[in-house]
This record gives C-alpha cells, structure tokens and sequence, in this order.
C-alpha cells in the first residue's frame, strides 16, 4: 500500500466531536490541509470526499452549503485542499490527495463516495476507475470542468502559447521555476481568463494536451455507481450526457440537468444527490 502520512490531528478526525481539520502528506511530499464537515442526525457510515474546481478552494459558499446539507442528511463531508486550487503541485498529485483521503476516511470502517464539482469532478474522473478501493461505494460528477482532451479546438487553441512557453522554460531547466502563465476558468454564467502563477511542469500538466489523461477511457472504465449532474446554464459544453454515456451503464447511474448556473447547482442538486446517496447498496 502507498505510504501516506496523517497529522496529529487526524487523531481525533473522526471521533465525531473533537477536530476538525487534518492534514495529508501524500507519497510524492504534497501536503493538503482536509476540513471535515461532521455528519449529524442519523449518522451513515459513509464519508464524502468532496473536491473544490481550479483556482478556487474548499470553504467556497456554493460548496459549504452543499457540505452543510449533506451533514444534516447523516453524512460526513471530508474536504480536501486540492493542488489546483493555488497550483502548487501536480494533476498527479491531486489523485494522490484523493487516494490518501479516501484511505483516511475509510480508516474507521467508513464507506467512501469521492465527489467534485468542475475541476473537482475532472480529478473524480480520472480517480483510479480501473481498481477503486475497496471502500469506494460512489462517485460523483458535478458540472464536470477542465476536460480538456475533449475539448473544442477553439478551447484547446486558448492553451497552445502558454503550453508551448512552458515546455521552452522546461527544456532549459527552468521547470521548477514560477512563472506566470494565461489560463481560463469559469464562473457562474460566464468564462473568464486567469493568470496561473506555478511553475512550467505543474502547469503542463494540467494543460499539455501531449500527457493530459484520457478522460475518455477512465470513463469507460469506470467501475463504480455514478451521479452525474450538469448545469444548463454553464459555459462548459463537453460535459454533457454524450460524455456521461461514457460511463458503463449501471442501475444506480444517475444522470441529471438542472436548471442553474455553473455555481449554483451544487445546492439545487443536492437534493437528488442524496436521494442516490441514500440508495446505495
């Protein structure tokens, strides 16, 4: 088993009362700061590991109202700091985070259900589809963002300058270096450009379409029940049911529209989110 490091103060993260908060060390060296949102009413013993989108973090209002929801439903909301929220590791890293949250979730015989909203959701994706743990009941999909391999060409031209910067900066030995590099992002109805400061090879590898992951074949090999939920009113156009239809059919799968902005459909989903919740095996 990988090696993974907690805290001191994970000593105490699940005992339902005391702590709040632990902090991760993943195998490559990335540490992440995990807030813990704990269960109340009729406790189930299954724990959301929740990941925020990019640029963004785990206390997000439209993220915490939906932990909150989840909580008053009996269910605990583990929240992990994710490298694309500052951008100071890898997309790689980012699945070690969520192996190490899974693994500590499950320590006290906790099922887990790994969730994300839009970058979130992308690291849900790719989140070992061909061997979960066994703990791993669920995954869920919220307003999927960040595919960038299937992508429009349009979208994928807006990286090709910045992409082609970094791998310059790589190739002379500048890859650990911070640099300031143009990205987009998007936020409630609309797409807004950004500027990343992180090095050539954590940018890359979010953004360098010559490595990014097959989300196509993760989905496909997906061997987990599936809620997935989009926002009819976002800007993401590739996350929609052709890409759901990916995933191999199940009879807990979940695929759902609702009628939001990209933000704003964590809570107006959150109601058929825990009707799923409540039904798995």
């Amino acid at each position: 088993m990988r090696e993974l490091v907690l805290s001191a103060l994970s000593l105490f993260a699940f005992s339902g009362t005391a702590a709040n908060a632990m902090t991760l060390k993943t195998p490559s060296g990335y540490v992440s700061e995990v807030t813990i949102h704990s269960a109340q009413g009729d406790i189930r013993p299954v724990t959301i590991v929740f990941l925020h989108g990019k640029s963004a973090a785990p206390d997000k209002p439209w993220l915490t109202s939906l932990y909150s929801t989840l909580n008053q439903s009996g269910y605990r909301v583990m929240a992990p700091q994710m490298p694309w929220g500052k951008w100071d590791g890898t997309l790689q890293q980012g699945l070690e985070v969520v192996d190490a949250a899974v693994q500590a979730a499950a320590k006290d015989g906790h099922k887990v259900v790994v969730a994300g909203h839009s970058a979130g959701g992308l690291g849900v994706i790719l989140y070992r589809p061909t061997d979960p743990p066994k703990a791993l009941v669920g995954k869920v999909m919220l307003a999927v963002g960040h595919i960038l391999d299937t992508a429009s060409p349009a979208f994928q031209s807006i990286f090709a300058e910045p992409v082609r910067s970094a791998r310059e900066l790589k190739a002379a030995g500048k890859g650990k270096q911070t640099e300031r590099f143009t990205a987009v992002n998007t936020k409630g109805k609309k797409r807004y450009e950004e500027t990343l400061i992180t090095t050539p090879e954590i940018f890359l590898s979010y953004h360098d379409l010559e490595t990014f992951p097959s989300t196509t074949a993760a989905l496909k090999q997906t061997r987990v029940p599936v809620f997935w939920a989009i926002a009819n009113h976002d800007t993401i156009g590739n996350n929609k049911r052709p890409t759901y239809n990916f995933i191999p059919e199940r009879p807990e799968n979940v695929y759902l529209e609702v009628e939001a902005d990209h933000n704003t459909m964590t809570d107006r989903s959150a109601e058929d989110l825990i009707k799923w919740l409540n039904k798995l095996p």
